[in-house]
């Protein structure tokens, strides 16, 4: 399934490009706030069973993040 492309105003988007030696999950949640959306990928290439469905970053994105959160899943 091909998902149209939109054109993104600058002034609406908006990405944050960090270079830190925290956790990748701490640095997403230090930097989103209420009214966000956060967008994260899913691999699953976490271990136990909630990991089959959503890799550990993005599970702990959905749990704890105080905006609302999409996970992308890879096409199969």
């Amino acid at each position: 399934m091909s998902v149209p492309s939109l054109p993104l105003d600058p002034q609406v988007v908006q990405a944050l490009s960090v270079v830190s030696t925290a956790t990748l999950t701490t640095v997403l949640l230090k930097h989103v706030q209420p009214g966000d959306l956060l967008v994260v990928g899913a691999r699953g290439h976490g271990r136990g069973v909630g990991s089959l469905l959503m890799g550990s970053v993005s599970e702990k994105c959905v749990r704890q993040a105080p905006c609302s959160v999409v996970v992308v899943r890879p096409a199969i």
